[in-house]
């Protein structure tokens, strides 16, 4: 038998004795949000702890019964199947992110990115007043005793920009770079603290994993930026480039060709690992995707660019060249699937090695199995495996009981011919990137499962004096409506304007995923984490010129928490074509 290449999941696992050595560190489609508790049954509460390491101080809620400080090593209670809220600074404070409820939880769960992971770990770490390397204590000034210029500080933090952190670090809470914890210090102190915890969920099987069963499972990859180059001492040299996976300034037809995310859909059989036609992660990023998109607007077909033997790009037999449009900077670099690549039905036996290095999860028999948090040796991934290609990765794998959904955050470090961790990555190698891959099962290829968005959501947006402005978002089953208050200039105002608004409204703007045939109201795990370009400006008709200063990337992160995926907190992070933050909120549903 042929093998096939999964080269694309490499980014999870590198080997079942990595995976066991160094452990710890379907839902129907028109259901909405999850059904409320039945307070005349019994109620289950359940114990959880949140650990970085344990952390005594941490705000929660399960937004029904229990809420309160964590305490007594990390500990919160909780209803069964709920889903928890974390803040810093109480409930008025910076909102964490959300998770459904476990026995154990750390950053990875409740922020849903590794770098916001991390940059949690780095502030609580910083200032821990515990004596003890196994338990975080916060502050008072952080907890029980929370002032309002605290408030506003903390309000002002974004856990995606690590310069944030610092700031608040240094200039609110007086500490000097020598006391702040650096990035590596608390990887490593969160991956031996997990390791105190390797039995993490229930030592009963994943269904979903059953060997036999038919299952068809779907692994989506969602990229979500490059370090240029990691060099610690030399922010200049630290450039951060998000990818771009939707662009709403191009014409209709063109997006629509562009806007599926990178899949592998795999079916359970009894003696073999179904991998189903129609499979596809072969795409375009950087040069490569503005130039393909140039190809398409002058030619109006996507066969018309190619790729040459030798690595060359063509449009309609000629050299392909950049339209200015489609050049985005620095800062920014498309990355979407090519829509005419399809990979051919091809199977592997369970007992492959590729199976066991690259897929160890689908062999894996308890859910705390599957819940760890690792950092591979070395491996050298060029082609003729010449010494051209070291890499690692640094990666924290999550399965939550309640969505039934396993999440894999992994940041992967290329070091080009240096066979060293400690050197720096080297750009035109990967440099240093993020993924987020979510694997799930679906009833067949021609379905998935969403988030649907009916319902109302609480929206906190920070103004530039600290101060939140909240309203909350009614999403209709054919409209929308918007009431309470935004940010204009410094401080929080009333709207002007509540609606009603269609989906295509929306779907004109950054939430792009909306007015969908089918699913006007709903989004995959896909779409909610992807950043997307688009022009704020009323009015505004795809594929004309976007009006000087109205041009916008808006980077969503959403983690899915609840029975019905819709009880996770969606951030949204509006940036400028600099890449500099223009304001930062968070949506969650609240009924």
């Amino acid at each position: 038998m042929r093998k096939m290449n999964i080269g694309s999941l490499k980014m999870c696992a590198l080997s079942a004795a990595i995976l066991v050595g160094i452990t710890g560190c379907n839902d129907d489609d028109d259901s909405t949000s999850s059904a409320p508790i039945d307070f005349t049954s019994p109620i289950t509460t359940t114990q959880g702890t949140f650990v970085d390491a344990a952390v005594d101080g941490l705000y929660y809620t399960d937004q029904l019964v229990n809420s309160g400080f964590t305490d007594n090593g990390g500990q919160y209670s909780a209803i069964s199947n709920t889903t928890l809220t974390f803040y810093l600074g109480g409930e008025d404070g910076l909102k964490v992110g959300a998770a459904s409820n476990r026995d154990v939880l750390s950053p990875f769960e409740a922020t849903g990115t590794y770098e916001r992971a991390v940059n949690l770990a780095i502030l609580l770490q910083s200032v821990n007043v515990g004596d003890q390397d196994s338990n975080i204590v916060l502050p008072e000034t952080l907890s029980t005793n929370i002032g309002e210029a605290t408030i506003s500080a903390l309000h002002k933090i974004n856990l995606d920009d690590q310069d944030t952190v610092i700031t608040f670090l240094e200039d609110h809470m007086g500490m000097n770079e020598a006391d702040i914890v650096s990035e590596d210090d608390a990887v490593a102190h969160m991956n031996s603290s997990l390791k105190e915890y390797n039995d993490r969920g229930e030592d009963s099987s994943v269904p979903m994993f059953q060997r036999g069963s038919g299952n068809i499972i779907r692994e989506v990859s969602i990229n979500q930026y490059q370090l240029h180059e990691l060099n610690d001492h030399d922010p200049l040299t630290n450039q951060k480039q998000f990818y771009v996976h939707a662009d709403k300034t191009i014409d209709e037809e063109t997006f629509d060709l562009v806007r599926s995310s990178a899949r592998w859909d795999y079916k359970l059989s009894g003696d073999a690992i179904v991998f189903l036609e129609g499979n596809n992660d072969s795409g375009f990023s950087s040069a490569w995707a503005s130039k393909y998109l140039s190809c398409v607007a002058s030619t109006g077909d996507s066969r018309k660019f190619t790729v040459t033997d030798d690595d060359q790009t063509k449009c309609d037999g000629q050299d392909a060249t950049t339209d200015e449009r489609f050049n985005l900077g620095s800062q920014f670099s498309y990355k979407f699937n090519n829509p005419n690549e399809s990979e051919p039905e091809e199977s592997m036996d369970y007992d492959d090695e590729e199976i066991e290095s690259y897929m160890p999860y689908v062999l894996a028999t308890s859910q705390s199995q599957l819940n760890s948090m690792i950092e591979t040796e070395l491996y050298d991934d060029s082609n003729n495996r010449d010494g051209t290609a070291w890499q690692y990765n640094i990666y924290s794998q999550s399965y939550d009981a309640t969505t039934e959904v396993l999440t894999i955050l992994d940041k992967k470090f290329n070091l080009g011919s240096e066979q060293d961790k400690s050197a720096p990555s080297v750009s035109n190698k990967g440099g240093v990137s993020e993924k987020i891959r979510f694997i799930y099962q679906i009833d067949d290829q021609d379905t998935d499962r969403y988030v649907n968005f009916v319902g109302t959501w609480e929206h906190l947006e920070t103004c530039n004096n600290g101060e939140q402005a909240r309203s909350e978002y009614v999403f209709g089953e054919t409209e929308i409506t918007v009431s309470g208050q935004e940010c204009t200039g410094s401080t929080p105002v009333e709207l002007d304007d509540e609606g009603p608004y269609s989906y295509a409204d929306f779907s004109n703007l950054d939430y792009w995923w909306f007015n969908q045939t089918g699913r006007i109201s709903k989004a995959t795990l896909s779409e909610l984490n992807t950043t997307v370009r688009f022009c704020d400006s009323g009015n505004y008709e795809m594929g004309t010129e976007c009006p000087q200063g109205k041009e916008y990337f808006v980077k969503w992160s959403y983690m899915p928490a609840g029975k019905d995926w819709d009880q996770g907190v969606l951030i949204r992070r509006k940036m400028l074509p600099t890449g500099e933050s223009k304001n930062v909120s968070t949506y969650q549903k609240i009924n």
